[in-house]
């Protein structure tokens, strides 16, 4: 197994985990705050993804995914 290779396998394993963990969930569940104060899950994922971005373009510029505009700001 070569560096891309390990590199794939852990993103592989990441989906493969974070579908698990959400595959039964709905819509109003990601909205559910789990308490006083704390971020829905919706806005958690939407920030993870909008890091990931500006971290991928770091240290790879324009390799990220395109964002919506404003989806950035929004889980900010």
């Amino acid at each position: 197994m070569n560096a891309k290779d390990a590199i794939r396998s852990s993103a592989n394993l990441s989906t493969t985990v974070l579908k698990a963990y959400i595959s039964d969930l709905d819509d109003a569940d990601l909205m559910r705050r789990p308490g006083k104060g704390c971020n829905h899950l919706a806005w958690q994922l939407g920030h993870l993804i909008a890091s990931e971005v500006q971290l991928l373009n770091c240290v790879a510029p324009g390799k990220g995914t395109e964002l919506p505009p404003g989806f950035a700001e929004t889980h900010s």
